[in-house]
Parts: C-alpha cells; structure tokens; sequence
C-alpha cells in the first residue's frame, strides 16, 4: 500500500493539471466502484460541477488543477475533454480484473494497462486503448486506479472487500487533495 500511496502523490501532487475519471456502473455491483470513489471525494471535497456530474477543485496553488469527471459505462464520451483539456495526468477509476483477492487495490500506467489486453471490458472501448489515444493525442500520462471486484451482480451494490478498499482510497486520496489546498 505504500507504493500505491507515494505513486499516488506523484500523480495528484505534481505540478499541472490532473482528471480523475470514474468509470463503472453502479448498478451492477463491484462494477460502481470508479463512480463512487469519484462520488465520495467530490462530496468530501465539497465540489460539485455545473451539471452534476463533473466538478473542478481548485487545489495546488488556488488554480482548478483537478478535474472530477463522472463517466459511467462511457469513458470515452468524456475524450475529447481529456485530449483538449490541458491535463498533465488522467487517473481513471474502475473494477479490475487482476490478481488477488476481491477489494485488492492496484495502481498501473498505460503501458501496463495496454498489457493486461483489457481492450473487451464492460465498456464500449478499452481502457488500454482510450488510454493510448489520450496519452499520444493529448500528451497527458494515463494511469488506472483499479480494484478487483467480488461481484457485478445487478443491483447488488458495493461488496464489503471493495467498499472498505474504497474507504481506504477516499481517505487517503482525499487527505492529499485537502493537504495540496492549503
């Protein structure tokens, strides 16, 4: 856990401008993870955006430099912002399937994300892939914060291994967004 967290740092606490993406669907389980993560940091943070949905907090040094975008089952209905918007990184949120036991938290780059050939997922294009284009298109580094999910049973919610990696997450990312705002 303490690579995750010093990785962590690097990639909020960086100079520039930052996405963090939460991808899932809700309704299906462990597959909600990315959404309620994203979700929960936005209420702890207190930002909300225009829409809803997607929210800019103005941490490290006053200016917007971390964008929350809630992108669901469609993370690539969001890469045009991703691609024009200007970030230096993109942390995208989501279930995984990796190794390890339900709730295991991994944090990966593009490159290995575009190893694990996680091109058919639940989403209408892979992560790998749509991670690819925005790092050659955009110039932004692309990461995935994932955690392997128990169950994406419909309608069955969060499982008790993921929510507690979830707190975790939310915790930890949330004391480092809060410590960069002051």
């Amino acid at each position: 856990m303490n690579d995750i967290r010093q990785h962590l740092h690097s990639i909020l606490g960086a100079p520039g401008r930052v996405a963090v993406v939460g991808i899932g669907n809700t309704e299906s389980g462990d597959d909600g993870f990315g959404v309620c993560l994203v979700n929960g940091l936005m209420n702890r943070l207190g930002v909300l955006g225009d829409d809803g949905e997607d929210a800019r907090f103005g941490g490290f040094g006053g200016r917007a430099n971390c964008e929350f975008i809630v992108a669901g089952v469609e993370p690539e209905r969001h890469s045009r912002r991703l691609v024009e918007g200007g970030f230096d990184r993109v942390l995208f949120v989501d279930a995984v399937a990796c190794e390890g036991d339900p709730g295991t938290i991994v944090l990966m780059d593009c490159n290995e994300l575009e190893e694990l050939r996680l091109e058919v997922s639940t989403h209408r294009i892979g992560l790998g892939l749509l991670g690819k284009y925005i790092e050659e298109v955009g110039g932004a580094r692309v990461w995935l914060l994932g955690v392997k999910p128990e169950s994406v049973k419909r309608g069955t919610g969060l499982s008790a291994p993921v929510r507690e990696s979830l707190n975790v997450l939310e915790s930890l990312i949330g004391e480092m967004l809060e410590v960069a705002r002051c």
